[in-house]
C-alpha cells in the first residue's frame, strides 16, 4: 500500500511539473542587420512579424510560429529577399531565457539583375530574451540564413544577422 501511495505522489508531481501552465498566443517583431556570406552584395537590413503560440513548461518554453520577413541588400549585386517561414523557438529559463530557433519555408528572391527567383529557405540561430513585464519580452538574436533559388545554375544566397525582437503575448 506504501509503494502505490509512493506512486501515485510521484505521478501527480510529474504531471504539476510536465504539463503546460499556460499557452499563450503571441505576435513578435524582428529588426535585423544583413551580412551577406557568399554574394558581392553589401550589407543590408531585414524585418519581419511572427505569429506564434508558446507552451510554457517550467523553465521551458516551446513556441512554433510561422511568420513573414523582408531583406534588401544593396550594392552593385544588392538583391531583396521576401520568406514565409514556419518553425519552432526553444527557451529556457524564466526572466532571463536564451534559446533557439529554426526556420524552414518559400521565399521570393528579387535580384538587381536578372529574373525573379523562387526557392527555399532557412535559417538558425541563438537569441536572449528578457521579459520585463509578463506580456512584453524583448530580446536579441543572431543567425544564420540560406536560401536555395529553384532555377538550373543552383545559385544560392547566405548571410548573417544580428537583430532585435519584441514579443507581446495575448
Amino acid at each position: 500500500m506504501r509503494g502505490l501511495w509512493g506512486s501515485a505522489a510521484l505521478a501527480a508531481l510529474l504531471v504539476v511539473v510536465l504539463a503546460p501552465r499556460t499557452a499563450s498566443a503571441n505576435v513578435s517583431t524582428d529588426v535585423e542587420l544583413g551580412v551577406p556570406i557568399n554574394s558581392r552584395a553589401s550589407t543590408g537590413w531585414g524585418a519581419g512579424v511572427r505569429f506564434g503560440k508558446e507552451f510554457h513548461l517550467p523553465l521551458l518554453a516551446l513556441t512554433p510560429e510561422a511568420g513573414l520577413w523582408y531583406y534588401g541588400f544593396g550594392g552593385n549585386f544588392g538583391s531583396q529577399v521576401i520568406e514565409a517561414k514556419g518553425g519552432l523557438r526553444v527557451a529556457f529559463g524564466e526572466l532571463i531565457r536564451p534559446g533557439a530557433f529554426a526556420h524552414v519555408g518559400p521565399a521570393y528572391n528579387i535580384p538587381d539583375v536578372g529574373d525573379n527567383r523562387v526557392g527555399l529557405t532557412f535559417d538558425g540561430g541563438l537569441f536572449l530574451d528578457f521579459t520585463l513585464i509578463p506580456l512584453v519580452t524583448l530580446g536579441v538574436h543572431g543567425s544564420y540564413n540560406y536560401l536555395s533559388v529553384g532555377d538550373r545554375s543552383g545559385a544560392s544566397s547566405q548571410w548573417a544577422t544580428v537583430g532585435a525582437h519584441a514579443e507581446f503575448v495575448f
